[in-house]
C-alpha cells in the first residue's frame, strides 16, 4: 500500500537535490536519498507522484557511483521512466555494455526521435559489429543512417530482415529511404524480390533516378512477374526510355501473351523509338485481338497520319466512320484534302467539323483559316471572334489585322485593349500606335510611344504618320517625342520638306518591313533625280507588299515621259504626286482636272499643289493666297520656297520660317534669283541668317552679290575674300577677279595668276591675259592664254597669244602658230623681225598678194630704220599709191620732223581722195605745226563737210575750233557752236574762252553749266577764266579812264588824283594803283604779238611826238597810240618795251645781212631810229644794234661772234 508520507518525504528530498547549488551539500543530499531508498519497499512509494521528477533528478547527479546506485534503486520503483532509461543507456554505453545499449534502444520507439541515443545505437552496433537490429529499428523510426545501411548490406543482410526493413520504410511512408536502401542492397544483390518495392516507391514518388535504377536492374535479371514488368514498362514510358520499355514489354508478353496493355505499350515504345513499321504492325495485331479498342484505333490513326501513310490513315478513318472522328481527325482530313487540291472537300469537312464541334478551338481555327483562304474573310472574322477572348494568338492576330486593314480603328483599339495575350499586344502595338494617329488620338499615341520607343520604327506607325499628319498640333506632339534617328523622323522630314538622305538604307527598310511610306519616300528621292527609277528600285518595289508604290511610280514615269495622261484620281496620302508631276511636266490642264476632284479637301498639300499650279500658270497673286493657306495649316519648307517665288515680299518671313524648320535647307538658289530685282529684300534675309550664326559659303555668296548689285564694291570684296578662303569654285574665283578688277587691276591680275588652275572662265582668262600683256607681263599672259586653250579656245583666236610667245622668246611655238595662220598678220611680221628674217618682210611687200593695212603699218613702224624695208615700203607706196601705207610713211616722216616730205605725201593722198578724213586731219596738223593756220583751217573745214561719220566730224571740229581760236575768230567760234549745238566736251574751252574774249560772260557761264560731264578740273579752270575775264574787263574799263585822262592832261598825275578824277569805284582803287605801278603782265600775253605791236606803236609815237628816247614813252602814251582802247594791252606793251633792253638779244645770219654796210651807223643808233629805219619790233631793234656792236665782218662775209 502506498505510503503518502513516505512519498512526500521522498519528493522533498528530490526537490532539495534539484534546488541545491552547493556541490558538496548536493552530494550529501544524494547520499541521504540513496540511504532512504535502500531501506524503503518500492511498493510503498506512489510511482505516479514520483515519476515526473525522476528524469530531472538523474540529470542533477554528477557522481558516477551515486548515479549508478540511484539508477538501480529507481529502476525497481519506475522501471519505464524514459529519462531513467536514457540515463541508463548512457551509463551502459559508458561502461561498454553495447549489447545492452542496442537491446534497450531497439526495444522502445521512444528513442527514435532522440539523436543522441541514435548516435549511441549506431556506435554500439559498430562496437558489436552487428547492424541488422539497428537497421530494422531505424527503418521503423523512418531514419536512414548511411553507415548502418552500408554495413548491414555488406555484413549482416538476409532476405527476411531486408524485406522487413523495406516494409518498415514503406509502411512508414518513407519511400525515398526505401529506394536508397533497396539500391544499396541491389548494388550487391540483384533480386526480383526487391525490384517490386523499388519500382513501386519510385513511381509513387516520381523518383526518376529510382525508376532508371529499377530499369537497369530489370535488364540484368530474369523477372517472372508479368505485373512487375508492366509497372517497369510504365516507368520506361514515363522516362522516355522506349528501347528499354520495348524490351521489357516483349519480355512481359512472353509471360502473358496478348496482354492488351503490354501490346499497346509495346506499340507505343516501338513508335517512340522510331520503329514505326513494327509499331503499326503491333497496333494491327492488337486490333485483331481487340477490334473494338477505339483508343488503339486512334493511336494507329495518329501513327499512320504522322508518318505519311495517308491512304492507310484514310482507310482506317473510313472504317471507323465519322461519328468516331475527333476534332483532330477533322483537321487532318481538311489538311489532307487541301494538300490533294480538293479545296471544296476541305471546306465541306471544315464546315462539318465547325458545326459538330462549335466550341472546339482547333476546329474553329481550321475553319477560320480555310474560309480566309477562299476569300471569305468576314466568315473567318466571325469564327476567330469566338476565340478572341480565349487569348489565342492566331485568332487575336487575325481579328486585329482584319480590323486594321479595313480602317476600323476604333474597334481595333477596343479589341486590343481587351486582349490579355501579351505576345499579341507586343506584336500589334505598332498598329495600335497607328490607329491612335488615324483617329487623331495623339495624346494616347504620345503616351504609348514614350513607353515603347521602338514604335517610332514600326512600319504601321511610320505609315500612319505619313498618311495622316497634316496639322501643326499633331506635328508639335510628335516633335515633343525623342524621334531623332527613327523612321518616323524620316517621314516627318519629308512632310516638312527636309532633304532625305540614305535612299538605299530606306529602301532596305521599306522592303524588309513592308513600309509603303518609306518605300515611296525612297523611290521619290531617286525619281526626282532621274527620268525613271533604277532597276534595283523597281525590283525592290515589285513585291506584293509594295505593289501600290510600284504602280504609282510606273504612272509617274509615264507622266514625266509624256506618255500617260489618262489619270482620273490622284493620291492625296502620297501628297498629290500625280498632279505635282503633271505640273512639273508642264501639263497644267491635266493637273487642274485632277485637283478639281479634291477642291473641298482641307489639306495643306492640296493647297500647296494647287498654288504650284497657279504659279506655273503665271497667276502669282492667287498662288500666294493659296500657299498661305497651306502654310497656315502646316510647316513645310517647300511651301515657304513657293511663297518666296510667287511673292518676293515674303522673303524675310519665308526665310525665317525655313530656318525654324531646318537651317540646312535655306533656298540659296531662290534667293540668288531674287537679287536682280529685289536686292534689299534679299539683304534683309541675309542679315537675318547671319544674325542666327549661319556659316555657309552660299550665304556669303548672297551677301557678296547683294553688295555687287548695290555697287558696294568694297564690302563685296571683303565678303568675296572670305568666300575664296573656303571655296575654290570657278565661279567664285571669277567673281572675285571681277571685283578686284574694279578696285585694283594689278591685284586682280595677281589673283588671276595665283588661281589660274581653278579659273575656268574662258573670256575672263583671255581678258586677263590681254591685260597682263598690256602690262608687258608676257609670261603671266601666256599662263592665262594657255589655260583658256586647255578649256577649248582656239589659240589663233587669242589676240596677243602669238605676240606674248614672241616677247618671251618662244619662237618655235610662235612659228608653229604662224604656220597655222591663213594670212600674214602683224605678229608674224614681228616674229620675222625678231628672227632677222627681213627677206620674208621684203617679199611680202613686193609680192602681189592682197595686203593687210595693219601689217603694212607695223612694217613701216618697226622696219623704218632698216634700209631694205624702208626702200621696199616706199617702192610699194609708189607702185600702188596705197593711201594707208602713205599715211603711215607720213607719220614716220613727221616723227623725224620732215614736215615738208610728210606734207607732200599727205597732199597726194588728199588730192587722190578728199574724203580721207585721217589724211585731212594729219594734213591739218602738219600745217598747224608749220604755222599755216589759215590753210589748216580751210583743209579741216572742207574735210569736215565731207565726213561720213560722227567720230570723223568730231575730230576735225576739235581742230577747227582750236585753229579758229588761235586765229582769233572768236565770233565765228560762237556762231558755229550755236549752229552745231555741240555736245563735245573737248571744244567747250574754246567756246567759253571765245565768249570771254567777246566779253559774253553770262553766255560763257550758261554754256559751262550746261556741260555737266566736263572734268571737274577743266570746269574749275574755265570758271576761273570767266571770273578773270570779268575782272580784267572791269579793270580795263577803269584803267582806260585813268590813262585817257592823263594823256589828255599831258602829264603823269599823282595816282590818287588821277583815280579821283577818273571816277574809279572804291573797290577798284587799289587794283588801279597796282595796275599803274606793278611790273607784271596782266592776263594772257603773246610776246610775238607784243613784238609786232611795239614797232608800230613806237614808230607812230616817235613820228607824232618827235621823240628819240624810249624813256620819253609812258604808259598813257602807249595807250593813246594803240589801235584799240585796251588799257591792259597798253600796260603789257609798255612793260614789254621797258624789258626789251635787258633781255638776251639773239641775232641770226639774216639779221646781219639786213644791216650789212651799216654796222657803224647802227652801232651808234638808238632803238627808235632802228625801228623807224627797218620797221622792226623793239627786241629785234636791240638785236640789230647788238649785232652791229658785237660782230665784225670776215673776209668771206661770214659771221664771227666774239
Amino acid at each position: 500500500m502506498v505510503d503518502a508520507k513516505l512519498t512526500k518525504n521522498l519528493m522533498i528530498k528530490i526537490n532539495a537535490i534539484i534546488a541545491e547549488k552547493d556541490q558538496d551539500k548536493k552530494l550529501q543530499r544524494i547520499d541521504d536519498l540513496i540511504s532512504l531508498l535502500r531501506n524503503t519497499n518500492p511498493d510503498d512509494i506512489d510511482k505516479k507522484e514520483i515519476d515526473p521528477f525522476v528524469s530531472v533528478l538523474v540529470r542533477n547527479v554528477s557522481d558516477e557511483n551515486q548515479l549508478r546506485e540511484l539508477i538501480t534503486l529507481l529502476d525497481s520503483i519506475v522501471p519505464q521512466n524514459k529519462g531513467l532509461l536514457e540515463t541508463k543507456v548512457v551509463d551502459l554505453y559508458k561502461n561498454g555494455y553495447y549489447d545492452d545499449v542496442v537491446k534497450i534502444i531497439t526495444s522502445d520507439n521512444y528513442f527514435c526521435s532522440i539523436d543522441s541515443i541514435i548516435s549511441l545505437l549506431v556506435s554500439s552496433s559498430g562496437h558489436i559489429e552487428r547492424y541488422d537490429a539497428a537497421a530494422l529499428y531505424l527503418s521503423k523510426c523512418g531514419r536512414y543512417e548511411e553507415k548502418i545501411v552500408q554495413m548491414y548490406a555488406e555484413r549482416n543482410r538476409n532476405p527476411d530482415t531486408t524485406k522487413a526493413i523495406i516494409e518498415g520504410y514503406v509502411n512508414g511512408n518513407h519511400c525515398e529511404m526505401a529506394i536508397k536502401f533497396i539500391m544499396e542492397i541491389m548494388s550487391r544483390e540483384q533480386s526480383e524480390l526487391y525490384l517490386g518495392p523499388l519500382i513501386n516507391c519510385s513511381i509513387k514518388t516520381d523518383d526518376k533516378d529510382g525508376m532508371r535504377a529499377a530499369l537497369d536492374f530489370a535488364l540484368k535479371i530474369d523477372i517472372s512477374d508479368a505485373d512487375l514488368i508492366k509497372k517497369l514498362v510504365q516507368a520506361a514510358l514515363s522516362l522516355g526510355e522506349y528501347t528499354i520499355g520495348k524490351e521489357l514489354a516483349k519480355n512481359g508478353l512472353k509471360l502473358k501473351p496478348a496482354d492488351k496493355d503490354l501490346m499497346k505499350w509495346l506499340a507505343l515504345c516501338l513508335s517512340k523509338s522510331g520503329n514505326y513499321g513494327e509499331a503499326i504492325e503491333t497496333y494491327k495485331d492488337l486490333l485483331t485481338s481487340y477490334p473494338d479498342d477505339i483508343d488503339a484505333t486512334i493511336d494507329l490513326m495518329d501513327l499512320l497520319y504522322e508518318h505519311g501513310k495517308a491512304s492507310e490513315y484514310l482507310y482506317v478513318v473510313e472504317k471507323i466512320g465519322r461519328n468516331q472522328l475527333r476534332p483532330l481527325d477533322y483537321i487532318r482530313l481538311i489538311q489532307l484534302m487541301k494538300a490533294s487540291g480538293d479545296i471544296g472537300k476541305a471546306v465541306e469537312l471544315a464546315k462539318e467539323a465547325y458545326k459538330k464541334f462549335p466550341s472546339e478551338d482547333d476546329v474553329i481555327i481550321e475553319y477560320a483559316r480555310i474560309v480566309d483562304e477562299i476569300g471569305n474573310k468576314g466568315e473567318s472574322f466571325d469564327a476567330y471572334s469566338k476565340l478572341f477572348d480565349k487569348g489565342g494568338k492566331e485568332a487575336q492576330s487575325f481579328i486585329l489585322n482584319y480590323l486594321f486593314s479595313r480602317e476600323r480603328y476604333e474597334e481595333f483599339v477596343k479589341r486590343f485593349e481587351s486582349s490579355d495575350n501579351e505576345d499579341v499586344k507586343d506584336e500589334f502595338k505598332g498598329k495600335l500606335a497607328a490607329s491612335f494617329v488615324y483617329l487623331g488620338f495623339f495624346d494616347n499615341f504620345n503616351k504609348l510611344v514614350k513607353e515603347n520607343k521602338n514604335l517610332l520604327d514600326d512600319p504601321d506607325t511610320v505609315d500612319s504618320v505619313f498618311y495622316k499628319v497634316r496639322d501643326k498640333e499633331a506635328l508639335e506632339i510628335l516633335n515633343s517625342l525623342d524621334i531623332k534617328g527613327s523612321y518616323v523622323s524620316v517621314v516627318l522630314d519629308r512632310l516638312q520638306g527636309r532633304e532625305i538622305r540614305g535612299s538605299d538604307y530606306l529602301l532596305d527598310y521599306a522592303v524588309s518591313k513592308c513600309s509603303k511610306s518609306i518605300a515611296y519616300i525612297s523611290a521619290e528621292t531617286y525619281f526626282r533625280r532621274m527620268i525613271s527609277l533604277p532597276d534595283k528600285v523597281r525590283s525592290a518595289l515589285s513585291t506584293n507588299c509594295l505593289s501600290e508604290i510600284y504602280d504609282i511610280f510606273d504612272i509617274l514615269t509615264k507622266i514625266k515621259g509624256g506618255t500617260n495622261s489618262g489619270i482620273y484620281e490622284d493620291r492625296p496620302r502620297y501628297l498629290y504626286c500625280f498632279s505635282s508631276t503633271f505640273i512639273d511636266a508642264g501639263k497644267l490642264d491635266d493637273a487642274y482636272k485632277l485637283l478639281q476632284r479634291y477642291e473641298k479637301e482641307v489639306d495643306p498639300f492640296y493647297y500647296f499643289t494647287y498654288a504650284k499650279l497657279l504659279w506655273k500658270s503665271g497667276r502669282n497673286k492667287e498662288a500666294s493666297r493659296m500657299v498661305e493657306k497651306a502654310i497656315e495649316l502646316f510647316p513645310n519648307i517647300d511651301f515657304h520656297i513657293l511663297h518666296l517665288n510667287v511673292d518676293p515680299e515674303s522673303c524675310l518671313e519665308s526665310i525665317q520660317a525655313i530656318f525654324d524648320i531646318d537651317a540646312a535647307m535655306i533656298p540659296y538658289d531662290v534667293l540668288q534669283s531674287l537679287i536682280e530685282d529685289h536686292p534689299d529684300l534679299v539683304s534683309e534675309a541675309v542679315n537675318f541668317l547671319i544674325s542666327r550664326g549661319i556659316d555657309d559659303v552660299r550665304l556669303l555668296r548672297l551677301s557678296r552679290d547683294v553688295y555687287l548689285k548695290n555697287k558696294d564694291i568694297g564690302d563685296a570684296l571683303k565678303v568675296s575674300s572670305r568666300i575664296i578662303s573656303q571655296s575654290s569654285e570657278s565661279r567664285d574665283i571669277a567673281i572675285h577677279y571681277r571685283i578686284l578688277k574694279e578696285i585694283d587691276l594689278d591685284a586682280a591680275l595677281a589673283f588671276m595668276k595665283n588661281n589660274i588652275d581653278t579659273f575656268n572662265g574662258k573670256e575672263e582668262l583671255i581678258e586677263a591675259g590681254e591685260l597682263m600683256y598690256s602690262k608687258r607681263k608676257y609670261e603671266d599672259a601666256i599662263s592665262a592664254f594657255r589655260k583658256a586653250i586647255r578649256l577649248g579656245v582656239n589659240p589663233l583666236s587669242i589676240p596677243h597669244y602669238l605676240d606674248s610667245l614672241i616677247e618671251t622668246g618662244s619662237y618655235a611655238e610662235a612659228e608653229d602658230l604662224v604656220g597655222r595662220q591663213i594670212s600674214m598678220d602683224v605678229y608674224a611680221v614681228k616674229l620675222f623681225f625678231r628672227e632677222g628674217k627681213i627677206s620674208e618682210i621684203v617679199n611680202y611687200l613686193t609680192d602681189t598678194q592682197e595686203k593687210d593695212n595693219a601689217v603694212l603699218r607695223y612694217i613701216v613702224q618697226q622696219g623704218w630704220d632698216n634700209p631694205d624695208v624702208k626702200k621696199a615700203t616706199f617702192d610699194y607706196y609708189k607702185s600702188t599709191g596705197d593711201t594707208e601705207i602713205g599715211k603711215v610713211i607720213a607719220k614716220r616722216l613727221l616723227n623725224e620732223n620732215k614736215l615738208d616730205e610728210a606734207l607732200e605725201i599727205l597732199r597726194q593722198i588728199h588730192d587722190t581722195d578728199e574724203s580721207d578724213a585721217e589724211a585731212s586731219i594729219m594734213t591739218t596738223d602738219v600745217l598747224r605745226r608749220q604755222g599755216k593756220l589759215t590753210e589748216a583751217y580751210e583743209i579741216a573745214a572742207s574735210a569736215a563737210a565731207q565726213c561720213s561719220d560722227t567720230e570723223c566730224e568730231k575730230e576735225l571740229y576739235r581742230r577747227i575750233y582750236s585753229i579758229m581760236y588761235d586765229l582769233g575768230m572768236y565770233s565765228q567760234i560762237v556762231k558755229i557752236f550755236k549752229k552745231r549745238k555741240e555736245k563735245d566736251n573737248n571744244v567747250i574751252p574754246y567756246v567759253v574762252k571765245s565768249m570771254v574774249e567777246l566779253k559774253q560772260f553770262d553766255d560763257a557761264e550758261e554754256v559751262l553749266s550746261s556741260f555737266s560731264t566736263l572734268p571737274e578740273a577743266v570746269k574749275n579752270a574755265l570758271e576761273s577764266y570767266i571770273n578773270q575775264g570779268r575782272y580784267l574787263d572791269r579793270l580795263n574799263k577803269y584803267a582806260s579812264r585813268v590813262l585817257s585822262h592823263e594823256f589828255k592832261a599831258g602829264k603823269i598825275m599823282p595816282i590818287d588824283e588821277s583815280v579821283k578824277k577818273s571816277d574809279v569805284p572804291e573797290d577798284m582803287i587799289q587794283d588801279i594803283r597796282d595796275f599803274l605801278t606793278g611790273e607784271k603782265y596782266i592776263g594772257k600775253v603773246d610776246e610775238n604779238k607784243l613784238e609786232e605791236l611795239s614797232g608800230d606803236v613806237i614808230k607812230r609815237i616817235a613820228l607824232k611826238l618827235k621823240i628819240s628816247d624810249l624813256s620819253s614813252i609812258k604808259i598813257n602814251t602807249v595807250y593813246a597810240f594803240l589801235q584799240d582802247d585796251s588799257a591792259i594791252m597798253a600796260k603789257n606793251l609798255y612793260l614789254y618795251i621797258k624789258r626789251a633792253k635787258y633781255t638776251p638779244h639773239i641775232f641770226t645770219q639774216s639779221d646781219v645781212e639786213a644791216i650789212r654796210g651799216s654796222f657803224s651807223e647802227i652801232a651808234t643808233s638808238n632803238p627808235i631810229d632802228v625801228i623807224k629805219r627797218y620797221g622792226v619790233g623793239i627786241k629785234k631793234a636791240y638785236a640789230l644794234i647788238e649785232a652791229a656792236k658785237s660782230l665784225l665782218q670776215n673776209e668771206d662775209g661770214s659771221l664771227k661772234q666774239n
